[in-house]
């Protein structure tokens, strides 16, 4: 979504490319409108399901006019799922001028109520289950409030950009909940239908809107309607109708993953923006340029990650003035006429969106990280894509330095309804928290392949967050539970202090101490670069304690220690040495004698542990601490194995407990 322009101002000179990140945020919005009208309803849905609008929106009179007063025809095809004696909608500054059902007239028509819902009484021969309704809703507009539908006549100020628009321009933008306020609709992201969007506006007027141009016909002998169709089921939020005298011209994406399948591309842009070629510097509009440059080879990156583009076209329209960076409407993003200057990293923030808020969608704004996290997270793919690592690192830490430096004690999951579109927590830390969980997984293939598999089970509907969890945790057979508690659904991050020390004998000592106050401990792998000579070694410590110590014999002197240098946790910490953590030494204790041993054997770990007296347990981890399994221990056992066949190569941890005894083991499998 979007971050608003006005309030991340000083924010975008100090980390440009995140700032655009937010294709529709709106940070600090009261919703004194949306009183009634919560962006977190109750589920399940309403009684009925609508399977299809059909909207006419006549916008001649806002050109002639200069102003938001225009009409509209929205006609839904409904299914009851429930009895029921009447169809609610969301409706919110209109004028309601005739209704229908199945072609019956309504006699006396309803009016959006002061909470913006329109109730439509059924028949009683229409309100059982199962029911096919055809609802035919006539309704216009005669405010000039800016809202859900936006009106700027040609040589306003946009004081973003510091310069006048050189034409008229009409657009919608909805997210979160403003779509109802130029449709009677269901304005919620939880309920998604086919749609088709009818544009009428005056000659020389270009439109664009989801999905694919069936017809562009004379509708007056001055005005044209234009007809548009998606492809695939859509939220309301993600409806789109944008009009101005935009130059329109189109290119072909073929797609990477299935040689002659191809993508239809189209851009828009003002002539002045469209002819203005010649510089491509950024230091001014070079639509041509900065949108067709990048955009097939963004699509192409993003594509090596999350499988086939979602939809039969992509478009992308610049608008100006506009609150956000960018939005992400399915197949027909609106940007920000400032990114025709230069902004791959705002385009594939976007272009993302297109699997993971468009094809895939939050169920509620509560899960709104599903959407921006994903897409911020994938700025980090794009920069990867064509600059290696080092360029992924330096998004991630950019992204690091944006939660930080944000408001940042909220939780992911679930944050107030004036903070949905918080930068620092839904943006910046959900990015960070798949920078984790990719880390973790630490084999490439197997993780985007696990978002590539949950993008498909969950095609063309909702996803929430517990979703996410289960659905990707049996996907890579880890358990995810504490990790999205810890990360998701609780609020800030650990706060380290480390103190290690080195003995004569070349043993390194760690006392890890967790001093958050918001929970005891975070569960997580955590990373020591240890530097001898020219030479850097790496140490991975499962800590799952809120105070732990760990040893390890490494046969070398360590000349400095540093910790989490490659940014797997998001979190705070002071690393000291301190002798005073040294065996023998006031305060510590010698290891004690252990009777748990591993032993390579045949494709299996054998094992040992003496015979038990009551149950105790073994535990399996990944290098970076992810559970794979739990071995149970019945009493009078002595040993068990562990077969390793499907085990890829690497470092593994096992945990023998067994009453007050907690052991671990480093394994290594090799291939």
């Amino acid at each position: 979504m979007k971050i608003k322009l006005a309030i991340i101002l000083s924010f975008i000179f100090c980390f440009a490319a995140s700032s655009f990140a937010r294709d529709g945020a709106r940070c600090n919005k009261a919703y004194a409108a949306n009183t009634y009208h919560p962006l977190y309803p109750d589920l399940p849905k309403r009684p009925f399901d609508v399977l299809k609008y059909e909207l006419t929106l006549d916008w001649r009179k806002i050109f002639e006019t200069h102003s938001q007063r225009f009409s509209g025809v929205n006609v839904l095809t409904i299914a009851l799922t429930a009895s029921t004696p009447d169809i609610t909608l969301d409706a919110g500054l209109m004028k309601i001028d005739k209704i229908t059902v199945n072609g019956m007239n309504i006699i006396s028509v309803p009016q959006p109520t002061s909470d913006e819902k329109l109730v439509v009484p059924l028949p009683l021969s229409l309100q059982n289950p199962g029911t096919s309704i055809v609802l035919s809703i006539a309704y216009h507009k005669d405010t000039v409030l800016n809202q859900g539908i936006y009106f700027f006549p040609k040589g306003t100020y946009d004081s973003y950009d510091k310069d006048s628009i050189p034409e008229d321009i009409a657009y919608t933008m909805s997210e979160p909940t403003d779509a109802h306020f130029w449709m009677p609709c269901i304005d919620q992201p939880n309920d998604k239908a086919e749609s088709e969007i009818s544009i009428i506006a005056p000659n020389g007027i270009e439109t664009s809107s989801n999905g694919r141009l069936l017809s562009k016909q004379p509708y007056t002998p001055t005005s044209t309607i234009w007809h548009w169709k998606s492809d695939k089921p859509i939220a309301t939020y993600l409806m789109v109708a944008n009009a101005s005298n935009f130059i329109h011209w189109s290119k072909t994406h073929e797609r990477s993953v299935m040689s002659g399948d191809t993508v239809h591309l189209d851009f828009y842009a003002w002539p002045a923006d469209y002819y203005q070629d010649s510089i491509n510097d950024g230091s001014t509009y070079n639509a041509q340029y900065f949108l067709s440059r990048s955009t097939s080879q963004i699509m192409t990156w993003l594509e090596a990650r999350y499988g086939s583009f979602p939809f039969e076209k992509y478009g992308q329209v610049p608008v100006s003035p506009f609150a956000y960076g960018g939005m992400e409407h399915q197949s027909m993003t609106t940007i920000h006429r400032h990114w025709l200057r230069g902004n791959d990293q705002g385009i594939a923030h976007e272009m993302s969106h297109q699997w993971f808020g468009d094809k895939t969608t939050c169920e509620t704004f509560k899960d709104l990280w599903l959407n921006e996290g994903f897409a911020t997270f994938s700025e980090a793919i794009w920069a990867e894509a064509w600059g290696g690592n080092g360029w992924y690192m330096n998004i991630l830490r950019e992204k690091h330095d944006g939660y930080f430096n944000g408001f940042n004690t909220i939780p992911i999951y679930d944050p107030p309804e004036n903070n949905v579109f918080n930068y620092a927590t839904t943006y910046a830390k959900g990015a960070c928290v798949l920078h984790m969980l990719r880390r973790m997984v630490n084999n490439d293939t197997i993780f985007f392949n696990a978002l590539r598999d949950y993008s498909n089970a969950f095609a063309y509907t909702t996803a929430n967050t517990s979703q996410f969890r289960d659905y990707l945790g049996q996907r890579l057979g880890l358990d995810l539970y504490e990790f999205i508690d810890e990360w998701i659904f609780g609020a800030l991050h650990p706060e380290y202090d480390i103190k290690w020390a080195e003995s004569q004998n070349n043993i390194l000592y760690l006392r890890i101490n967790q001093t958050q106050t918001v929970r005891d401990h975070f569960t997580m792998p955590v990373r020591f670069f240890a530097y001898h000579g020219a030479s850097i070694d790496t140490l991975i410590f499962d800590n799952y304690l809120r105070s732990q110590g760990f040893q390890k014999s490494l046969g070398y002197h360590v000349d400095s220690l540093k910790f989490d240098e490659d940014a797997l946790i998001l979190s705070t910490d002071t690393v000291s040495y301190s002798a005073g953590i040294l065996p023998g030494v006031v305060g510590t204790s010698s290891p004690q004698h252990s009777t748990f041993n591993v032993y390579h054997d045949d494709g299996e770990l054998l094992c040992t542990f003496g015979i038990t007296e009551h149950t105790a347990a073994i535990e399996l981890y990944n290098s970076v601490g992810m559970k794979i399994l739990t071995l149970p221990i019945s009493g009078g056992e002595a040993s068990k194995r562990i077969d390793t066949h499907h085990l890829a190569s690497g470092v593994y941890f096992l945990r023998y407990m067994n009453g007050s005894a907690n052991e671990i083991r480093n394994i290594n499998i090799t291939r």
